[in-house]
């Protein structure tokens, strides 16, 4: 398994946590439960965004060194 696709898998399976984290702050503040959760939410939120940006701008980098 090249450096590669484990950078790529990594960066799968933290977008995972990032979705399954916002989902979890999301349904915490949705109940009332305020304080943290809204600061957990939003950066949940941007840390998926920008690994969502920043994925296919590492493969579309690196894919002429397969």
């Amino acid at each position: 398994m090249s450096l590669r696709t484990v950078h790529i898998l990594f960066i799968a399976s933290a977008l995972g946590l990032l979705a399954f984290l916002a989902y979890w702050s999301g349904m915490r503040v949705w109940s009332g439960e305020n304080g943290v959760n809204k600061a957990l939410l939003a950066c949940s939120i941007a840390g998926g965004l920008s690994g969502l940006i920043y994925l296919p701008w590492f493969v579309k980098k690196t894919k002429s060194l397969r």
